[in-house]
């Protein structure tokens, strides 16, 4: 329901000015329902992907500069989505419905090469009005991917056998 909303919305956005934006859709193979949205705004790009997050090219996590993850894993999968957004680039912005202790990053096993931060405006007294919860509301985590953990990378160096650059 959340990316047929989304994708009406982005939809009416290029409608609206498409001297500004273009838009392209990829549908599923039996072309009933669409997988994929993208909206061009000459060198700027908004994806809108519906999927298992885990089938996406590593590559797209890699690139994204903003990632929302308004979906709720049960927590034997948190691992696998750590490891997934460990992919992440410094300054990418992470919106996610579940508390995936990504602040603990350093602690993983293994742990991320980069450190999340989460955002000084996200109070743990946040709360926003969802259908499912409209009071109190329900608590999202927004993070900011940090630079690289140099002293883990110089652990798995050193235990590698390679040299650590200092």
């Amino acid at each position: 329901a959340r990316f047929g909303i989304a994708s009406k919305a982005l939809k009416r956005l290029a409608a609206k000015s498409p001297a500004r934006f273009a838009c392209h859709e990829a549908k599923e193979v039996e072309g009933k329902f669409a997988k994929w949205l993208r909206l061009v705004d000459h060198d700027r790009v908004l994806d809108f992907r519906r999927g298992d997050i885990f089938k996406l090219p590593v590559e797209l996590i890699a690139r994204a500069d903003a990632i929302i993850m308004a979906v709720a894993f049960p927590p034997d999968m948190f691992g696998r989505v750590q490891k997934l957004l460990g992919h992440a680039k410094q300054g990418c912005r992470l919106l996610t419905y579940e508390d995936l202790k990504l602040g603990d990053s350093h602690t993983w096993d293994p742990p991320a090469p980069r450190a999340f931060h989460q955002l000084p405006c996200n109070g743990h007294a946040d709360r926003y009005r969802v259908s499912w919860l409209p009071k109190p509301g329900h608590h999202f985590y927004l993070h900011e991917v940090g630079a690289l953990q140099t002293s883990i990378l110089k652990r798995r160096s050193l235990s590698s056998g390679s040299l650590a650059v200092q």
